[in-house]
């Protein structure tokens, strides 16, 4: 496939399921005489949201090796800073989310903390991602001072941040080398937080291959 193809295939994939958050979300305009007459005072049509429209089989893929199986539209909630605008996207059938333990420096995950609190826990799927500070962004590479403890030091303050005891994916985040992805300090954190419970499954981000 050409990269040209595959940006127009995603481009077409993005505009068909904003299309599907659409329809299932806002109800139709066109409205009779007889129905306006019926129709609930605004203040009332607002207490009672429209329930979500399942997904169909079809529109669920398996995340990787994790057996997880999740919607082929998710949401990216890094610009995200309104908790209603997320509470909205779950109502609406959203079921995986996505954030970063630097993400708006941390005001991401505690908006994120704010919604989640009141929801089952089974009722969604939260990725979250860490980023060492001992990573040289322009050479991909982690100095020799990186350590492990810093991937459970920070994945610590982000389950707090989102009222959660453990996270469905952690991410290790911005890599672009394989060497620093398995260099022994970071597997040995990743490990641990997943051991620990703290962590169901775990990957990598990144914006370049």
């Amino acid at each position: 496939m050409t990269t040209k193809k595959a940006t127009l295939d995603r481009r077409a994939l993005l505009k068909l399921g904003a299309a599907g958050l659409a329809a299932s979300t806002f109800p139709a305009c066109a409205t009779t005489a007889a129905e306006k007459k019926d129709a609930l005072p605004v203040a009332q049509v607002a207490d009672k949201p429209a329930s979500p429209t399942p997904l169909a089989a079809s529109s669920f893929r398996v995340l990787g090796r994790t057996g997880l199986q999740v919607p082929i539209v998710s949401m990216g909630v890094m610009n995200a800073d309104n908790p209603n605008l997320v509470r909205a996207a779950l109502d609406g059938g959203m079921l995986l989310l996505d954030t970063a333990h630097g993400y708006q420096n941390g005001r991401n995950e505690e908006m994120l903390g704010t919604v989640l609190k009141d929801r089952p826990r089974d009722s969604f799927l939260l990725c979250t991602k860490v980023f060492l500070s001992t990573l040289d962004r322009k050479t991909g590479l982690f100095s020799p001072e990186t350590r492990g403890e810093e991937i459970l030091e920070k994945l610590e303050i982000s389950l707090k941040r989102l009222n959660l005891e453990h996270v469905d994916v952690l991410y290790l985040h911005a890599q672009s080398l394989r060497e620093s992805t398995l260099l022994e300090p970071v597997l040995k954190g990743l490990e641990k937080a997943k051991k620990d419970g703290k962590a169901r499954f775990l990957g990598v981000s990144t914006n370049k291959n």
